[in-house]
This record gives C-alpha cells, structure tokens and sequence, in this order.
C-alpha cells in the first residue's frame, strides 16, 4: 500500500492523484506501518489529497516516532523546533531530534 501510495503520489507508472494517495497511506498508517504514518504526515503538512493540517500530520508522525521510526523522530523534532502542530519546545526538539530509532519507545510527560 506504501509503494503504491508513492508511486500515486509521484505519477510514476500511473495518474498522479493525490487522493488516493492519502487513502492508500491511511490504510497503512491504521494497520502501523511507520513510513506510512509519516508520509500520511506529510500529506497533512503539505495539503496534499486533503486540507492542510498541522496537528494530524503531528499525530502521524509521533504513531511513526513512538515505534522509533527515524524519519518520525526527525519529523518530531522539527515540529518542535519550529512550532508546527505542537507549542515550540527546542528541549523536546533535542530529545527527537538525539533519540535512538533502535530504543521504540520515548517516555515523555509534555507539560510537566
């Protein structure tokens, strides 16, 4: 569903369609698959098959850092850094950003 959704995204071999980009991603991301989960993300982020929107593309790329997915943990981190979805916090950006993607799980209680 991943490389199909990609290669929808690209209009590689097929009609780009954004669309059903972001529906193949979401069956993926919903069954855990971390990179689905980031590029379902990204679709948020950038508007792209669906209305821009921050704080979903957040909560995909925390579903893809919480299973120590790298590119989730560096999503975290930016969004962090810059304040995007979530309340700027360059301490969280640093705990995304150093964390290791072979220990799944951070532990963080925000706001504490």
């Amino acid at each position: 569903m991943v490389n199909l959704g990609t290669l929808y995204m690209s209009g590689l071999g097929v009609a780009k369609d954004d669309v059903r980009t972001v529906a193949l991603y979401s069956m993926a991301a919903s069954e855990r698959h971390a990179l689905a989960q980031v590029n379902l993300g990204d679709m948020y982020h950038w508007g792209r098959g669906v209305e821009r929107d921050d704080d979903k593309a957040v909560v995909w790329y925390r579903e893809a850092s919480e299973q120590g997915e790298f590119q989730g943990l560096l999503k975290m981190a930016m969004a962090y850094r810059d304040g995007i979805g979530v309340i700027a916090d360059p301490v969280l950006a640093y705990v995304f950003a150093i964390h290791d993607p072979k220990v799944r799980k951070i532990d963080l209680v925000e706001g504490a």
